[in-house]
């Protein structure tokens, strides 16, 4: 059974995405008393089972023993540690632990958009970098942050709606191109798309337009 680990924190997407990607049997979370909200936002979006543990943030010795002893409980399961999150002191307590005892380790690393994998299984350990290549859900994405999607009448003008509805219909697509869209200013244009062939966004007077294009042909 593959078992994934999570530091549960106010940061909860990097440990959605090692979900998607490595797509546990079951998921265990170490949470602390200031993340105990993050931990339920986690579970209403990360299904199947799981387990959580209370854990300290800041207690290095009293964190690596409680590790060790719920890694021993999964002895004979594969068990990897997504150690992106959590304070310092948590997050090298749990990667030491994992380290010691011959298990793998994960990183998000959501800025460069990479996954690195540390293979301590192996002997002697490989590293590996890989791309994140997983497609989001909008409405998953919401509920991470403890929100809620709600269709309501927009008192917009139709061409608004239209692209409200266009977005979430296809925001798993599109995420990618999106995400890139968001980062831009306003008054700017996002010249360079040759990695989304068939697409082009454009900004006019400080007001977002989307344009997608098949073929060189507006669709």
């Amino acid at each position: 059974m593959k078992v994934l680990y999570h530091i549960v924190s106010g940061q909860t997407l990097p440990n959605y995405i090692s979900a998607e990607i490595i797509k546990p049997d079951k998921n265990i979370y170490l949470y602390t008393n200031e993340s105990t909200k993050h931990l339920q936002y986690l579970k209403s979006v990360i299904k199947g089972d799981s387990e959580e543990y209370k854990v300290d943030a800041w207690e290095d010795e009293a964190t690596r023993g409680q590790v060790r002893n719920i890694l021993r409980q999964h002895d004979k399961d594969e068990s990897i540690l997504d150690f992106t999150c959590g304070t310092k002191i948590l997050s090298f307590a749990c990667y030491e632990v994992f380290k010691q005892m011959n298990k793998d380790c994960v990183y998000i690393n959501t800025e460069k958009n990479e996954v690195l994998s540390y293979c301590f299984s192996k002997s002697p350990g490989q590293t590996s970098k890989d791309k994140i290549d997983i497609k989001a859900e909008l409405s998953d994405i919401i509920k991470l942050n403890g929100q809620t999607l709600k269709h309501s009448a927009l008192d917009e003008p139709p061409e608004f709606q239209r692209t409200a509805l266009f977005l979430e219909k296809n925001f798993k697509h599109y995420s990618s191109l999106i995400f890139r869209f968001a980062r831009k200013n306003s008054n700017d244009i996002l010249s360079d798309i040759s990695d989304f062939k068939g697409n082009f966004i454009k900004y006019e007077n400080g007001r977002s337009e989307i344009c997608f294009m098949n073929n060189g042909n507006v669709a």
